[in-house]
């Protein structure tokens, strides 16, 4: 085998998913696998319901008072969302 065609799996990968373009739904799906590391389990556990449109995170709470707390700490949320990813995915915080 001719070693100047091997390259690591991680790179195959990652060209495969730029060349049929998934990677902005993989990133996606781990923004959304990543809340309850940004946020912790009490704020998950009232999450209703979570989705990304547009680098736009869409998050309904069933707490009035825990949507009241994120509000103030947006920024960071986002921040590390986007860093437990690798990559700017977001850039909003939508909080219903």
């Amino acid at each position: 085998m001719n070693k100047s065609n091997e390259k690591p799996l991680k790179q195959v990968i990652d060209s495969m998913l730029d060349a049929y373009k998934l990677k902005n739904g993989v990133n996606e799906v781990r923004i959304i696998n990543e809340w309850e590391n940004a946020v912790g389990s009490l704020i998950s556990q009232k999450t209703d319901k979570i989705f990304v449109k547009r680098r736009k995170l869409y998050v309904y709470l069933s707490s009035s008072v825990i949507k009241n707390e994120l509000v103030y700490a947006r920024e960071e949320i986002i921040s590390r969302l986007n860093t437990a990813v690798g990559e700017s995915v977001i850039d909003e915080l939508i909080i219903r």
